[in-house]
């Protein structure tokens, strides 16, 4: 392999072992050299809890990026969560620099790379109705009158004895257990429940969950979480962009600290429904065969210039010039190609510290990610 020409700078990503994670085969095994799992996420950046590395050495990549880059592979949920915005990281940060690692706010964007399931924000008013005619064990743990908010409820179940939360639990997987046996049909926060109860025997996440909307999103349609925004993953590989940041509020399904006086910073106001980010989509053809494309995502309006994302696909023979405008990652996720002179295979990753032109030969069908 030839050197790599001087303005791109060869890196490797580095591999967290959270239990959640795949193991092998999966896309972030794919992505690095490890042998053992879990494989959960791969990091890209100059975070400090796990900064990228130069190809081929233990030395920290030489510049700070104001961006991360992140393949996930789900097997089990993550926990359920919140990632400040930017005045609560603050005050955070200062208040438990050992749960909140930085001051900085994490908007982010994720694009599935696969069917992906995922909890996003509050149910409204009418599906939290629904989900309380449907659990009756709810409506009893949670005290709940109608017209109450999910908000509030989730502040409600975090006060909760732990006694209350297992009992909760034992009525809850009876209850299921019944509908089963009567041949009715389950929701899929039920059905989640049910794969979840013996893992978080006495975790206040299995009454949160019913208050969260349970969505699947299709391999490439993205969508994009704002701060104080709650969330959580639940099955499936994406790829994550988002400022440098590592601040996770928690309130569930998790075995990790979960901070409910964080909780209350965060701001009383209902959660709209997430839709599907907007995307620019550029095909490239030869002689009426789609040779190549390019998806690039759009961010919401006020997080236009915290970082842009965009997806290459090319088909194999094909040949691309990716334009490069400012310092970016740029990462092979699928394939083999030959990337100005040099080939390279699926996990070889880039920083970019310059304005360039990237000529990139597909030598397999290929696909890569730029971050800028």
């Amino acid at each position: 392999m030839a050197a790599e020409p001087s303005h791109i700078q060869r890196i490797q990503g580095r591999v967290q072992h959270y239990e959640w994670g795949r193991d092998k085969p999966c896309l972030v095994s794919s992505l690095s050299e490890l042998e053992n799992g879990p494989y959960a996420e791969i990091w890209y950046g100059s975070h400090s809890r796990l900064p990228s590395f130069l190809f081929g050495t233990n030395e920290p990549i030489d510049i700070k990026l104001p961006f991360l880059l992140k393949f996930l592979s789900i097997k089990n949920p993550l926990s359920l969560q919140i990632h400040p915005d930017a005045s609560t990281a603050e005050i955070l940060f200062k208040k438990d620099p050992i749960h909140y690692v930085d001051a900085n706010a994490k908007p982010e964007i994720c694009i599935p790379l696969s069917q992906f399931h995922c909890f996003l924000g509050f149910v409204d008013e009418e599906l939290l109705l629904f989900q309380m005619k449907n659990n009756p064990p709810l409506v009893e743990v949670l005290n709940y009158k109608e017209g109450e908010e999910a908000r509030t409820l989730l502040v409600r179940a975090h006060l909760l004895e732990k006694s209350k939360v297992i009992n909760y639990i034992n009525e809850m997987s009876k209850y299921i257990t019944s509908l089963i046996q009567n041949g009715k049909t389950l929701s899929k926060h039920q059905i989640l429940f049910n794969k979840l109860v013996n893992k978080f025997k006495n975790d206040v996440g299995l009454i949160v969950c019913f208050l969260l909307r349970y969505e699947i999103f299709e391999p490439y349609h993205a969508f994009f979480i704002p701060p104080n925004y709650p969330h959580g993953y639940i099955e499936g590989e994406c790829v994550e962009a988002m400022v440098s940041s590592d601040n996770v509020i928690r309130f569930g399904l998790t075995h990790k600290f979960c901070d409910l006086e964080a909780l209350q910073f965060i701001p009383h106001e209902t959660c709209n429904r997430i839709s599907e980010v907007d995307k620019e989509i550029l095909t490239i053809r030869s002689d009426d065969y789609q040779a190549a494309q390019s998806i690039r995502y759009i961010n919401p309006k006020q997080y236009l210039n915290s970082f842009i994302v965009t997806v290459y696909h090319i088909n194999k023979g094909f040949t691309i010039d990716v334009s490069i405008l400012s310092t970016s990652l740029f990462v092979l996720y699928k394939g083999k190609a030959r990337i100005e002179n040099s080939i390279y295979q699926i996990g070889a990753a880039f920083l970019i510290k310059d304005r360039n032109i990237l000529t990139v030969n597909a030598l397999d069908d290929v696909s890569l990610v730029l971050l800028s």
